[in-house]
């Protein structure tokens, strides 16, 4: 078990590692003492540690920012953490589509990447687990880590046992029931460690070893390995310099997770984009001020799709909805326009804009 990344730690010294999941990872916790644990494990190796984690998101957005948050930093070791975000799913194949079309994307660009499943926990889902309700997310995530031959931490029983012996009250190590504090993050980080360790012991092999990929699980013809992100500032562009009319380029991060997106407040400013797929989700910011939009494919019915909930009373955060799947496979075209509606609690109809999510 993760002999390359034992060779490249003890032979190569140098090894890149993408922490990729939701909120609980992306918190500087359990990962930031896992990332210090290896480089005082390993003090003669450069390690590169990339923070590829997006609170609120599962497999399912995960798989179509993995091209540019993971495989474009060219990882040696992926954690891969969606058990929590997925678990909101209930939807076992879904779940299982999105995670080996991830795991099938990782191997392609990289047949020597260890990659390693990471469970986490929160009270709901501990209460259920107790219950006789066992997460289906979970259960696709195991059955798909049997099957690629990869190593499962389960970091969540150990918190939840931890919070069984501090009588059962979840705010001693997790305040608000689902983020772990620094002392629940401690338990998480420990977890991990404790296999890490043996695993990382020992001589180095003799060289890289390439994975073998297994046959798909889930039929081939359901993945969706070309699941990628298009840049959404080309549908602007109006030649010389021009940009189309009540729509903005701004040149700073979306969230801080895409380096620049478009927006419009302007009521009935419209965007086209023709694309070759089966899906299509926007790429975009939920906020305090989002709007509405209008949207149609190929001429058809007109539905609104809206840019805030609840949520954003507190916070702003990335978000990709799917507007249509299931599509015929060929060329479509997607139309958008800003609404004149929102929801009364926005503070307005901006419309922000990285991407497009395709496959």
């Amino acid at each position: 078990m993760l002999e390359n990344t034992r060779y490249l730690l003890k032979t190569a010294k140098k090894l890149t590692v993408s922490y990729f999941g939701g909120s609980i990872t992306e918190m500087k916790g359990w990962r930031g003492m896992t990332e210090s644990w290896m480089r005082e494990a390993f003090p003669e190796a450069e390690i590169t540690n990339v923070n590829s984690a997006i609170g609120g998101t599962g497999s399912f957005v995960g798989l179509y920012r993995c091209d540019r948050d993971v495989i474009a930093h060219k990882p040696d070791l992926v954690f891969f953490e969606f058990s929590v975000n997925d678990g909101f799913a209930c939807d076992y194949d879904g779940v299982s589509v999105n995670s080996e079309s991830i795991f099938r994307k990782l191997r392609r660009a990289n047949p020597y990447v260890d990659i390693i499943i990471v469970y986490t926990i929160t009270k709901a889902a501990w209460d259920a687990y107790t219950d006789g309700r066992p997460s289906v997310a979970r259960q696709a995530h195991d059955d798909l880590g049997r099957h690629y031959n990869l190593p499962r931490i389960d970091m969540g029983i150990h918190l939840a046992y931890a919070v069984n012996r501090a009588g059962g009250d979840w705010t001693v190590y997790a305040p608000d029931t689902v983020h772990p504090g620094e002392g629940g993050h401690r338990f998480c980080a420990d977890a991990v460690i404790d296999v890490l360790r043996p695993a990382l012991s020992g001589e180095a092999p003799e060289a890289l070893k390439e994975h073998v990929m297994p046959e798909p699980k889930n039929p081939a013809d359901s993945l969706k390995t070309d699941a990628r992100l298009l840049d959404a500032a080309g549908l602007i562009e109006c030649g010389s310099g021009q940009r189309q009319k009540g729509w903005t380029l701004v040149d700073k991060p979306l969230c801080g997770r895409y380096e620049h997106y478009i927006e419009s407040d302007d009521i009935g400013s419209a965007l086209e984009l023709r694309f070759t797929g089966r899906e299509a989700g926007v790429y975009w910011m939920l906020a305090k001020d989002g709007g509405d939009i209008i949207c149609s494919l190929d001429g058809g019915e007109e539905k609104t799709v809206r840019a805030w909930d609840r949520y954003c009373l507190n916070f702003n955060r990335i978000a990709l909805p799917l507007l249509y799947g299931n599509l015929a496979p060929g060329e479509h075209i997607l139309r958008l326009r800003v609404a004149g509606k929102k929801h009364e609690q926005s503070e307005g109809n901006k419309i922000r804009i990285a991407a497009f999510g395709i496959s």
